[in-house]
């Protein structure tokens, strides 16, 4: 694999990772804290930043993958981020994600070998 793919995909995998963190705060800690809420909006922006610094052959050859959420989460947030609805946020952060990172597992760790 080389090297600066699999970089990226390391990339991805921590902000998947991170994603989980906040999840894990549960959906009351989500309902209640604006911090966390936005910080959930943040990873999002990240998200889709690192899928698209992947590249759209990767991107094509996985159709698996939550990208039209991901994408349509991620304009909301850039373009109206207070309309977005904190029903889809969570689904996303909290469904999607979680998926989308599972599906991965393989791809990830080969780029950690790789970079051993």
């Amino acid at each position: 694999m080389e090297t600066r793919f699999a970089q990226r995909l390391l990339l991805l995998h921590e902000t998947c990772s991170r994603i989980a963190r906040l999840v894990d705060r549960g959906r009351r800690a989500f309902n209640t804290d604006e911090a966390l809420f936005d910080a959930c909006q943040l990873g999002i922006v990240r998200l889709n930043s690192d899928l698209e610094r992947l590249g759209p052959d990767w991107l094509h050859a996985h159709p698996q993958l939550p990208r039209t959420e991901v994408r349509g989460l991620r304009n909301r947030i850039g373009h109206d981020y207070h309309s977005v609805d904190p029903e889809v946020l969570w689904r996303v952060v909290s469904v999607c994600v979680p998926e989308l990172h599972q599906s991965l597992r393989e791809e990830i760790t080969a780029a950690k070998t790789s970079l051993a």
